[in-house]
């Protein structure tokens, strides 16, 4: 049983960078308790799975699977997560 996780220590921090031929875009999301990360995309999952068939099936990520603004919002719901900080430059 690995230790109870502390907020301010175990933080999470998800960046993204995307370029094309206008524009590139810049994402970052910062999160907490990423034990709890990892069970609630699993709780999820099993959630979604009851509800309807899987976007695509086979070796996809769970984004694939169930959907990017899915997931982030169950996470955000929990409190997981903050608000992404998105920064587009055209």
């Amino acid at each position: 049983m690995p230790p109870r996780e502390v907020t301010r220590i175990n933080t999470s921090l998800d960046s993204v960078h995307a370029a094309g031929p206008l524009g590139r875009a810049h994402c970052v999301i910062h999160g907490n308790s990423n034990y709890k990360q990892t069970g609630l995309m699993q709780a999820y999952g099993a959630y979604s799975l009851l509800q309807q068939p899987p976007r695509q099936a086979g070796f996809a990520s769970g984004c694939q699977a169930f959907g990017h603004r899915e997931l982030l919002g169950a996470m955000r719901s929990f409190g997981l997560v903050m608000e992404p900080n998105l920064t587009v430059q055209h």
